[in-house]
């Protein structure tokens, strides 16, 4: 049985914002990445705008110069 299309970018939008910025969406916001998608923008252009976002940066990566090296090696070492 097919999906419809406003329940697909509904449970997209929701699980996007859920798996990128770890958090329920704001109105404001999934409103405008409901349009995005509605508009034919695939789920990756999302998730590259959350991770994109002021907030991700904020909330999830390291300042500038505090533990971006050691941030940089970890991803780096194997295994």
């Amino acid at each position: 049985m097919p999906v419809d299309a406003p329940v697909a970018r509904t449970i997209a939008g929701t699980t996007l914002y859920l798996g990128s910025l770890n958090r329920s969406p704001d109105a404001a916001g999934y409103a405008w990445w409901q349009e995005q998608l509605a508009l034919g923008q695939p789920p990756s252009a999302v998730i590259e705008g959350f991770l994109a976002s002021s907030e991700y940066h904020d909330r999830f990566l390291p300042p500038a110069g505090e533990g971006a090296a050691d941030a940089l090696a970890l991803a780096e070492t194997p295994g």
